[in-house]
Order: C-alpha cells, then sequence, then structure tokens
C-alpha cells in the first residue's frame, strides 16, 4: 500500500514501510532525549541521586504532586526534547526523501485531468498458446490467432467506451507493451514480404502535443512520458534514465545508441545490488 501526501508542488509517494521507519525514528529520538532531559533536570532539581531513587520517584502516582514543579519541569524540559527531536529527524529524514521528483500538476479547464490506471490482463496472450475465454469467437484455425484477435478487440470496445464518456476530455489513455510474443515465430514475415513486428505503444488524447513523433526510445522512456502526457511538468524532462518524449530532449537510444545502452545497462552495479535491489 502507498500513501500519497499532496503539497503544494505536487505529490510525495511514500510506502507504509517508509511511514513506519520515521515513525519509530521519531519515537526513539524523543524516548532517547526525554529520558536524558528528565535525568539531568532531576540532578539539578534534587541533587544527585541514585538511579534507583531516579526509578522510584518515575513510578510514584501524581496524585499530591506539587504542580509548580511539573510546570516548571515543563517550562525548562519540554523545548529541550521537542526541539532536538525535530532538527534530528529532519536531518535523518531528509535524505530518505529529498531525490522523490514533485510533479507538478496542471489544470485543463478549469479541473485537474484525470489520470486513468487501468491494468490489463496479460494472460490472454502470455502462455504459449495463449488462454481463449468463453466469450472469445473461435473465428481463426489457430487458437493463437484467436486469443490476440479478441484481446485487441476488448482492449479497441474499452476505449471506444471511454471515449464515449463524459470524464473523456479530461482524460488520457495509455496503452503500453512490455514484448513482443510468446510465439517467436508467430509473426516472421513470409517470402517476400516485409513485415517487423514492433512493440505497441499508444497514448490517446494527451494533453500536450509530441513536437517530434519519430523517436528511438525504450520502455524506460515510458514512465516521464506518461506523465508528460497527463500534462505534468518535469524538471529537464528526464526521469531516473528515461526521457519525457513529448520534449525535444534525446532519449539515451538517440544518444549513444541501442548496442551501447544494452552493453551497459548489462553491468554488475554494487550500488544498485546493495543500495536499490530488495533482497
Amino acid at each position: 500500500m502507498e500513501i500519497y501526501t499532496k503539497t503544494n508542488g505536487g505529490i510525495i509517494i511514500i510506502t507504509n514501510e517508509k511511514r513506519i521507519a520515521y515513525i519509530v525514528i521519531v519515537v526513539c529520538l524523543l524516548i532517547a532525549f526525554g529520558t536524558t532531559v528528565t535525568i539531568n533536570w532531576l540532578y539539578e532539581t534534587f541533587g544527585h541521586l541514585s538511579m534507583d531513587e531516579i526509578i522510584f520517584h518515575l513510578k510514584v502516582p501524581m496524585e499530591g504532586t506539587n504542580m509548580d514543579i511539573i510546570f516548571t519541569f515543563l517550562k525548562e524540559c519540554l523545548w529541550k526534547v521537542i526541539l532536538p527531536t525535530i532538527i534530528i529527524s529532519f536531518a535523518l529524514i531528509y535524505p530518505m526523501v529529498k531525490d522523490i521528483k514533485f510533479i507538478k500538476e496542471i489544470h485543463t479547464s478549469e479541473r485537474r485531468r484525470t489520470t486513468l490506471t487501468s491494468t490489463c490482463i496479460a494472460v490472454l496472450v502470455l502462455i504459449p498458446d495463449g488462454f481463449l475465454c468463453k466469450d472469445c469467437p473461435n473465428k481463426w484455425d489457430e487458437q493463437y490467432k484467436n486469443v490476440i484477435s479478441c484481446s485487441s478487440k476488448r482492449v479497441g470496445d474499452f476505449v471506444k467506451w471511454l471515449q464515449e464518456q463524459d470524464f473523456y476530455d479530461n482524460t488520457t489513455i495509455v496503452i503500453t507493451g512490455d514484448h513482443l510474443t510468446m510465439q517467436a515465430n508467430f509473426f516472421e514475415p513470409e517470402e517476400g514480404q516485409q513485415y517487423d513486428k514492433k512493440v505497441v505503444n499508444v497514448i490517446i488524447n494527451p494533453a500536450i502535443e509530441a513536437e517530434n513523433t519519430k523517436r528511438a526510445y525504450s520502455t524506460m522512456d515510458l514512465y516521464p512520458t506518461t506523465l508528460g502526457a497527463l500534462g505534468a511538468k518535469i524538471e529537464g524532462n528526464r526521469l531516473a534514465l528515461g526521457t519525457n518524449l513529448f520534449s525535444d530532449e534525446k532519449t539515451l537510444i538517440e544518444k549513444y545508441g541501442v548496442e551501447y545502452v544494452n552493453n551497459e545497462l548489462k553491468k554488475v552495479s554494487r550500488f544498485y545490488n546493495n543500495s536499490i535491489l530488495v533482497k
């Protein structure tokens, strides 16, 4: 689960694990400073007490205690606990979130552009022969052809339905593919044909128009490009290893070529393995 914290500059995404870590840090600091300040105050106020005497007084009920002593304790000690806790908590937590990009949201037609996130179940075509559900027509002589035809029709019907809705004008549809096919030889061109199958990536009704529609890109570029399609302003038009294709900024493949980028990505990174990769 993720917690989305809105700010004036955009959105910070904080996972539950990180949120728990932040809470633990603050609580530990409060306990540490609270204990230290309280013990020092007791020594300064009542003289050098033994540890047994301090523990005894801490366990004694507050009933009958002179309220002036309590107010004096709060006045002299509370800020000594709160202030250093805030400062050190900030120093420890800030490096954890400083690299998060703040994506500025824009408004269109006096409304925020709707982000429609839909997960398409790819089970239809991920297994070698695909899965032909009972609602798919059996029009072709091969199951894989029927699976592809049916899944394509379902996606098309869904897009058409979206385009008929009241919220469509304020909605961007992103359809992406991450590989060609599970049957490597299925799309091989027949003799005399020139057919080079590509991964399909489609963005419908983006908030802005692309400056250049003929680009050399990879899946890494879809991250900032999707945000760009929603109208987000990205500083430098780059996020991680990706480039916003709605800008004129060159992608890594356009700068260095596919072979060079692939070779670099295959290299072992100790920083990635030790600091990023979750084992």
